[in-house]
């Protein structure tokens, strides 16, 4: 038998039945939110149609996007975003080791002195991440 101080405490509710109010809740987007979704939608749309189209026609397909074109597509488009964190990390390094050549040339009194074969690594590995930022 609960004692007074018992009845008055309040009942902690598990956090599950929390969760599960909380997933039977009907939630709508907010008018701006919708907008944005089928912004997004139809240019990520647009953009997988466009690939799977190239696909289909490297492929050369008979008059039809397939399945296996539209999957073939969409993993490109993933890969292409994967590697342009890639690219963008390419282009900082190798502005990096562009840059720092340049002090080191103006700050040595004669050109005999200069590390010649730090100069050429850095301009050399710095170009060619250059490169490889800039390419399609």
């Amino acid at each position: 038998m609960k004692t007074e101080k018992e009845k008055d405490r309040p009942q902690l509710q598990p956090a599950c039945n929390t969760k599960q109010k909380l997933e039977r809740k009907d939630l709508a987007p907010s008018e701006e939110a919708s907008a944005l979704i089928l912004r997004i939608t139809d240019t990520y749309g647009t953009m997988l149609y466009e690939q799977a189209e190239l696909v289909a026609r490297k492929k050369k397909a008979d008059h039809e996007i397939t399945l296996d074109h539209v999957e073939t597509a969409l993993g490109i488009l993933k890969e292409r975003e994967r590697r342009s964190w890639i690219k963008v990390l390419c282009g900082i390094a190798s502005g990096v080791l562009i840059g720092a050549v340049l002090p080191l040339l103006e700050s040595t009194p004669s050109i005999s002195s200069i590390p010649i074969y730090k100069v050429l690594l850095y301009l050399t590995v710095g170009s060619v991440l250059a490169y490889y930022s800039a390419s399609d």
